[in-house]
């Protein structure tokens, strides 16, 4: 979207900017987890290793730089890339989120998104004792030299 053109003051984003003449300040880290429902993990089985999730239905984000391929650092730092494969592709995280909420596959999804869910048992994280990436979300705001109270 492009904030200029459809005169938006203020945007939230999860992850890295592009090369852009916006402005982005960092308002928290943001970690990532694998999830599913407990209807799903009773059904399909916990993973317990990266690999088995080859054998899940996952649910993926199209939006994300490499959807298709997951990657998880075990405990000795080795990066592990897994290629998923899935039956719901959304450039829509709560579309993925409902998703799994009703035991359709495994997600990844942002702490903020998803910490509700895990305190009332309706997700649970999976591969725990890998990592996923951890970003941040940031405000994000064209340049100017006089920066508005409202976006300040």
């Amino acid at each position: 979207m492009d904030l200029v053109e459809e005169e938006i003051d203020v945007s939230l984003r999860v992850g890295e900017l592009a090369d852009s003449s916006l402005i982005a300040r960092l308002l928290m880290p943001c970690s990532f987890h694998a999830c599913a429902s407990p209807e799903y993990l009773k059904k399909h089985g916990k993973p317990k290793h990266p690999r088995e999730l080859e054998t899940h239905n996952c649910l993926i984000y199209s939006q994300a730089p490499h959807p298709d391929n997951w990657l998880f650092r075990d405990d000795q730092g080795k990066n592990i890339s897994i290629k998923v494969n899935g039956n719901l592709r959304s450039d829509t995280g709560n579309i993925l989120m409902n998703a799994a909420l009703n035991g359709n596959g495994i997600f990844i999804a942002p702490t903020f998104m998803i910490v509700r869910a895990l305190e009332e048992g309706r997700l649970e994280t999976v591969l725990d004792q890998y990592t996923l990436v951890t970003t941040g979300l940031y405000a994000v705001y064209p340049y100017s030299k006089l920066v508005s109270t409202k976006v300040r």
